[in-house]
């Protein structure tokens, strides 16, 4: 079976909300900052909420930022709860809020282009996530291995929403390569689809799947 290695970018871990910490959902994103004049502007709101940005990647007039949420207001040092990938399109004042992406570990982006699909125009991002991931065996115990996943999110930009699908994954354990799956991704007008041989995915990798595509 063939390895897929997505670089080590930058360490993340979900963690608990507590006392006064402040998370970013995709909801509280929406309505505190769903559009802006400016990046410039876009920062000002950001900030307002003790956020910080940093532009990943810019798609035509798009553009792709991480937001970092710091897990005290009154701390200074660097944020310890996970980034969020936000994609903000040209459309309102300036930039609206396109599209959001949570990922659950350290991420790389690997692609992102423009996509027409239904005469709408939108975008596609693939972007990499690695994460610790633990299976739990028959006596109650537990082996501790690392999780590698390809995501293929597709955003029309009309809300926050994006098509989310895994079209390969990994999972690693004391160097070797457990459990994997590399599938093939179709598109038609309406229906994500990824193909593939399943045999080595469970249990700690999904299979082929199909979703339908939130596209107008």
């Amino acid at each position: 079976m063939s390895r897929w290695i997505v670089p080590l970018a930058i360490a993340i871990a979900f963690a608990v909300p507590a006392r006064g910490e402040i998370v970013i959902r995709g909801p509280q994103l929406t309505f505190t900052c769903p559009s802006a004049k400016s990046l410039d502007a876009l920062a000002s709101c950001l900030k307002q909420h003790s956020w910080t940005y940093k532009l990943v990647r810019s798609v035509e007039r798009a553009k792709l930022i991480e937001i970092n949420a710091p897990s005290d207001p009154f701390d200074l040092s660097p944020p310890s709860v996970p980034p969020n990938l936000a994609l903000y399109v040209p459309g309102g004042p300036g930039l609206t809020l396109g599209g959001l992406f949570e990922p659950d570990g350290a991420y790389e982006v690997f692609d992102a282009q423009p996509v027409t699909i239904n005469h709408t125009h939108g975008f596609r991002l693939d972007v990499g996530v690695t994460r610790q991931a633990a299976m739990s065996l028959a006596d109650g115990s537990s082996i501790l291995g690392v999780q590698r996943t390809m995501h293929a999110l597709f955003c029309a930009g009309t809300d926050y929403e994006c098509t989310d699908v895994v079209t390969a994954c990994d999972w690693i354990s004391d160097g070797h390569e457990v459990y994997g799956f590399h599938g093939e991704l179709t598109l038609d007008q309406r229906t994500v689809r990824v193909t593939g041989d399943a045999r080595f995915a469970s249990p700690l990798c999904n299979g082929p799947i199909e979703e339908p595509l939130a596209w107008p």
